[in-house]
């Protein structure tokens, strides 16, 4: 039987609630994005004098020579779609890679991308992402930066009703799929656009030898919070873990011994529907990853013992 013990039983000590401490100073907070989400979310962690510490759960890769002729024959094709709708940081990186691939410039690639007339839509902080990879702006950043956010404001213009829509998606491997982008696609289509998905890159699990350490950490009551971006990072972990782990794990969670963070009510309720839990933070303004640092900034404030806050040494 596996036991997560809590940080408040072995590596807390007491201090006054007058202290001068940051809710989330010393805090482990265990994240689980890719290394290119990670980028922009540790540094707000750090900001806080959290300790965050990075154990992407998910890896992704580029799509084998065979799998990558349907994305090939798309962007030769490109003029024959409106709007190319991106739903991850990752798809916009792979969708330039293999444009490069065909063009011998970054410039050519740029002017392929113009001269075909399409139209870039991006979800929130990922319009940076655009600019950065493709060197082009981001033509459509929906003001609810989800896959659902994007359908309903692409929706609401009538004049873009029957448009031809690529959408560069993960394939997912060696993991139950994620609802959110079968869903994305789903409401495309009954919006009354016509749409064309393809693979631009695999997604799959990390080997649990790769982050062994950390889920011992977590074992021994050395975090405090995990932090999850996506449902797939949910997904993932929880194919990690051993049954008793599991069981250990949602004892933690439902107690409050350890806390779950969640990027945006949408991965919340994907972690919800794996774990089979309620008891998640979760951050309301999910344009950016401060908002899920502030709700668990918030979180932690409001954990108290007796007359002191109980925080890790």
């Amino acid at each position: 039987m596996v036991s997560f013990i809590s940080p408040c039983a072995s590596f807390s000590r007491r201090i006054n609630c007058t202290s001068s401490l940051n809710p989330l100073e010393h805090r482990r907070v265990l994240v689980t994005a890719p290394a290119q989400y990670a980028a922009r979310l540790l540094p707000r962690l750090i900001e806080r004098h959290a300790r965050p510490i990075h154990a992407p759960l998910i890896c992704t890769k580029p799509l084998s020579e065979s799998l990558a002729f349907d994305l090939e024959e798309a962007i030769l094709r490109l003029s024959e779609y409106d709007i190319v709708a991106f739903t991850s940081r990752t798809g916009i990186r792979s969708f330039a890679e293999k444009i490069r691939t065909l063009c011998e410039t970054d410039e050519q690639a740029s002017l392929m991308l113009r001269a075909s007339g399409v139209r870039i839509a991006a979800l929130g902080a990922d319009g940076s992402a655009v600019s950065e990879y493709l060197h082009v702006a981001p033509d459509i950043l929906p003001p609810d930066p989800s896959p659902s956010g994007l359908v309903d404001f692409l929706a609401l213009d009538l004049e873009l009703k029957g448009s031809r829509i690529l959408c560069p998606i993960p394939k997912v491997v060696n993991l139950p799929e994620p609802p959110v982008v079968p869903n994305f696609l789903r409401g495309l289509k009954e919006a009354g656009f016509r749409v064309k998905s393809v693979a631009a890159y695999v997604t799959s699990p990390l080997e649990r030898v790769k982050v062994e350490v950390e889920i011992e950490m977590l074992q021994k009551g050395h975090i405090d919070a995990v932090l999850v971006s996506s449902q797939g990072e949910a997904n993932a972990l929880y194919s990690l873990l051993s049954e008793s782990e599991r069981s250990a794990l949602l004892e933690q969670l439902n107690s409050g011994q350890v806390l779950l963070a969640a990027h945006g009510p949408y991965t919340a309720a994907g972690i919800s529907e794996v774990f089979g839990i309620e008891s998640i933070v979760v951050s309301q303004n999910w344009a950016s990853f401060q908002g899920v640092v502030d709700a668990l900034e918030t979180k932690f404030a409001e954990i108290s013992v007796g007359d002191g806050l109980i925080l890790p040494v």
